[in-house]
């Protein structure tokens, strides 16, 4: 049966500054519906250009918790699932806490299923000719597992770092995890870690629920294998924030001993992780531009037309980033630390992994080796980080076979 309405349940996207990961797959996605409705919370406090379908139609809800929203969640929040996520609390000086966000997020999920609800009437949608899609494994994912015991249809949801690792989180705790991943059709993780990770929360008979599907970037630019000039273009792509250690990347370049370096930055953040960077940046020897936030078309159009050496991430945590495949699909080698997934994308025939709690030092005398050698190893490496995006990270590959396989789920 073919499935005509995409739901996609989102954060940000297509109102806000972030997500801008969907634009690629949603290019995709359209082809394969008659219509996509997208549920986004309507807090967004900066736009930003998202691409959108001419077969779209955004639909901004906000979450109130008021008479009508307690009064339906009080069954749920009475329910065995939550009963049994209350039983299971064992650390007893958060046990207050840890029941705030699990009533929280039964509120949020019955406010959020009360939105869909009212949406499928009002656009006249047949549910069982439709696909839920939760693009995060969080109180949205709960609002579908618990929406699938209700009404026929596709349930399924995304799973990425911050909302399958608990470590990542308030408490280190995600409720209901167990409940979603039992009800919803299907889980998919973008990485193979956080696939193992998932599977932790249920029994082995429950593990076909969980796959792996792997995002992906678009990018018909031709890359460049030839460098014109004796200039180190060094580029980074990140939001500033404690997670990031964007300050970090001017320590390293600090400590090269080579001319000709350039180092170009694309996102923004915190004021107060600014400066940090600013701060690092005073004594800095090499030449900087801090690009602030970038539509990702300026930035895969920088690539195509700079020669650039080196993308750095230098994360505490990840899921597998976006941003590496960009650079990947430009032939840019990568260096990052080992966190999340990122030992799913880079390797050392593509770039450098480095540990999470890294040396300074010794990270720059890597770079500094990769930077002097030879423009045979270095085409080499750029050769690799190429064939790894169109191996693994190709969204027109991958998005179309992820659609595919949901075209004929359930048959």
């Amino acid at each position: 049966m073919t499935k005509k309405h995409l739901i996609l349940i989102t954060d940000i996207y297509p109102i806000g500054l972030g997500e801008f990961f969907l634009d690629d797959e949603m290019k995709i996605a359209e082809s394969y519906f008659e219509k996509i409705i997208v549920i986004v919370p309507n807090e967004q406090y900066q736009t930003f250009q998202h691409y959108t379908s001419t077969n779209m139609i955004v639909n901004e809800w906000s979450f109130k918790r008021n008479i009508s929203v307690i009064f339906n969640s009080l069954p749920f929040i009475f329910s065995k699932p939550t009963i049994s996520e209350i039983l299971s609390m064992h650390k007893r000086t958060t046990i207050w806490n840890r029941l705030k966000i699990v009533v929280n997020d039964a509120f949020k999920s019955s406010s959020l299923i009360n939105e869909i609800e009212k949406t499928l009437i009002k656009e006249k949608i047949n549910p069982n000719q439709s696909v839920f899609y939760s693009y995060w494994h969080d109180y949205k994912a709960l609002a579908l597992a618990r929406l699938k015991q209700k009404m026929e249809g596709i349930f399924i949801s995304r799973a990425h770092s911050s909302d399958i690792f608990a470590f990542r989180s308030t408490l280190n705790y995600l409720p209901y995890k167990r409940f979603i991943l039992s009800n919803l059709d299907q889980t998919y993780s973008i990485s193979e870690i956080g696939k193992k990770e998932l599977e932790s929360y249920v029994e082995d008979k429950m593990l076909d629920k969980i796959s792996v599907s792997r995002l992906g970037k678009q990018n018909l630019r031709k890359p460049l294998f030839e460098k014109m000039d004796d200039k180190i273009i060094i580029c980074s792509c990140s939001h500033f924030n404690h997670l990031k250690r964007v300050h970090l990347i001017p320590r390293i370049l600090k400590k090269l001993n080579i001319l000709n370096i350039h180092w170009v930055h694309f996102g923004w953040g915190y004021p107060e992780y600014e400066k940090m960077v600013n701060d690092e940046l005073q004594d800095a020897r090499f030449t900087f531009e801090l690009q602030g936030e970038t539509e990702n078309e300026n930035i895969l159009d920088f690539y195509s037309t700079n020669f650039v050496d080196l993308f750095i991430n230098l994360s505490t945590h990840e899921g597998i980033p976006v941003s590496i495949m960009e650079a990947f699909s430009a032939a840019i080698p990568v260096l990052a630390t080992n966190v999340g997934g990122v030992g799913e994308i880079v390797d050392e025939n593509c770039g450098f992994i480095i540990e999470k709690e890294f040396n300074v030092d010794l990270v720059a005398k890597k770079l500094e080796v990769f930077l002097k050698a030879s423009l045979e190893i270095q085409t080499e490496k750029r050769r690799n980080a190429r064939l790894q995006w169109e191996k693994k990270y190709n969204a027109e590959k991958n998005y179309n076979n992820f659609y595919k396989h949901l075209m004929i789920y359930g048959k």
